[in-house]
C-alpha cells in the first residue's frame, strides 16, 4: 500500500504443510491462480515473536472482510458493500471474472473496470456492485475465488476437496520490512520448488 500499510492473506502453517513446496500445489490450497512462469517464496512469519509487529487480524467472511472494507477503503458504498458480499454474488463476480481476464483487462485500471461494466451492465445498480466488488479485491485481495467463509477454495484439478486452506485477513498499520522480520528471527523465506 502507498501509505505504508500492508494487508495480507495467510494461513496455518499446518494447513500448508502437505503442499511441501511445491508451488503449484500451495496456489491451488491458498486460491490463487498458478501462472508457471512466475517464481514464488513462501514465507513462514510467528506472528508471536517479540519484534513481528502489532496487526489485526480476521477471519475474512463476507461480513468481517466487508466491514473491513467500509471502514478502510474510502469513497466505498457501504449498502454496495452488503449486496456484494454474499455467497450469491461471489458465483456471479467469479463469472464475470473469467471474461474480465479473457480480455487481458487490469483492475488496477479504472478505466478497464468502467468499460466492461458498462459494457456488461445494463442498470446503474449493477455497475456500482461490480466496481465495488472490484475495489475489494484490488485493494483487499479478496479475488474470483474467496468464498467468504474462513477457507480458501481448493484450485487442484480433481481433487476431490471443495475446500483449500484455513485463511486469515491481516492488518498491519506500521509494519516492519520482511528483512526486519528474518533479522529478529520472527520470519523465513523458503524458496519453492516443484516436487
Amino acid at each position: 500500500m502507498n501509505n505504508g500499510e500492508v494487508k495480507y492473506w495467510s494461513t496455518t502453517f499446518n494447513q500448508l504443510e502437505n503442499a511441501d513446496t511445491d508451488p503449484k500445489t500451495i496456489c491451488g490450497l491458498i486460491g490463487v491462480d498458478y501462472k508457471p512462469g512466475n517464481s514464488y517464496t513462501l514465507v513462514i512469519v510467528d506472528t508471536q515473536a517479540k519484534g513481528a509487529g502489532q496487526s489485526v487480524t480476521i477471519v475474512p467472511t463476507h461480513k468481517n472482510l466487508g466491514n473491513f472494507a467500509k471502514s478502510e477503503i474510502k469513497g466505498i458504498n457501504p449498502d454496495a458493500v452488503d449486496e456484494v458480499m454474499t455467497q450469491e454474488y461471489n458465483r456471479e463476480y467469479a463469472e464475470h471474472m473469467v471474461a474480465f481476464k479473457k480480455r487481458s483487462l487490469n483492475m488496477q485500471n479504472d478505466e478497464h473496470v468502467s468499460s466492461y461494466a458498462d459494457a456488461n451492465f445494463s442498470n446503474k445498480e449493477d455497475k456500482v456492485q461490480f466496481k465495488t466488488r472490484m475495489k475489494i479485491n484490488e485493494r483487499l485481495g479478496a479475488n474470483e475465488h474467496y468464498t467468504g467463509d474462513g477457507t480458501t477454495k481448493n484450485l487442484i484439478a480433481d481433487c476431490p476437496n471443495e475446500c483449500g486452506v484455513m485463511e486469515t485477513f491481516t492488518y498491519d498499520k506500521s509494519p516492519q520490512t520482511l528483512g526486519q522480520l528474518e533479522s529478529s528471527g520472527s520470519a523465513k523465506r523458503i524458496s519453492t520448488k516443484p516436487l
